[in-house]
């Protein structure tokens, strides 16, 4: 399709890109799109903290790691427009691989990001900046009505408190922050990532939980995968991370996101 006026486009970006061909991808929010052209794509969405994260990130990560690089980048009417080149592969769940190998993938794909040089990076996150973007939720009343999903505690506040006592010991690394299978991409040339408005220098860890999440996610509930089977999977995937499960780690992550599921 061609429908531009659809989309006003500020005048840096659209010089760039007039009269080409694009298919638009939603990404789950009506006042957000994608526009997909040949070999670049352009996101808009909302003008917020992490669309302005997206555009930092991926300009400091160029040539650092395969991710989308910046073309051009433009703010207007309260929105930012972010041209960028487009990524060959496919996403891992779509990857004609076997889901151990997939797995395997993905955790290579940590260890990318583990071994990128964060000097400079524009985004850092310690687990006590988290807790206080926690407790802010429960103060401004985003949790109201709502419990936590695990049986180990009955409300937010006791959750919270529990949390705040047991901050385990933090390993920085540059993370991608929202590692789930459908921002990784799988090609020839590489592992790629797609979506890096979360990514920062954060505790290891947290891309491991959050694979964790999107590989049971996959394999298991829209896959029919048992569940000895994906054990199996996730042996690969430490075995190849070259580390044991961390599970003290992960359950503190895990019940950290209860407050911003």
């Amino acid at each position: 399709m061609n429908g531009w006026n659809a989309y006003p486009i500020p005048p840096v970006i659209a010089e760039k890109i007039k009269g080409e061909r694009f298919e638009t991808d939603a990404i789950g929010r009506s006042d957000s799109a994608v526009l997909l052209f040949a070999d670049r794509v352009l996101k808009i969405e909302k003008t917020s903290a992490v669309s302005d994260r997206e555009h930092a990130v991926l300009s400091w990560l160029d040539g650092k790691l395969r991710a989308p690089r910046v073309l051009a980048f433009a703010r207007m009417n309260g929105f930012n427009y972010l041209l960028m080149t487009r990524l060959k592969g496919k996403m891992a769940f779509e990857a004609d691989m076997t889901e151990r190998e997939i797995s395997a993938k993905l955790a290579e794909g940590i260890l990318l990001l583990r071994n990128t040089d964060v000097r400079d990076c524009p985004e850092t996150r310690d687990l006590r900046s988290v807790l206080r973007d926690a407790k802010q939720r429960m103060a401004s009343g985003a949790l109201q009505g709502k419990r936590p999903q695990t049986q180990e505690f009955s409300d937010f506040a006791s959750l919270y408190a529990y949390l705040a006592e047991n901050i385990p010991t933090e390993e920085p690394v540059f993370s991608h922050g929202d590692y789930c299978l459908p921002n990784v991409f799988l090609s020839d040339e590489g592992i790629g990532f797609l979506d890096l408005g979360s990514a920062c220098v954060m505790d290891k860890d947290y891309d491991v939980f959050m694979c964790l999440w999107s590989m049971r996610y996959n394999f298991v509930t829209l896959g029919g995968m048992s569940e000895d089977c994906f054990e199996a999977c996730k042996r690969t995937f430490f075995e190849t991370l070259g580390e044991p499960e961390n599970e003290e780690k992960l359950r503190f992550h895990r019940l950290l996101d209860e407050f911003f599921i």
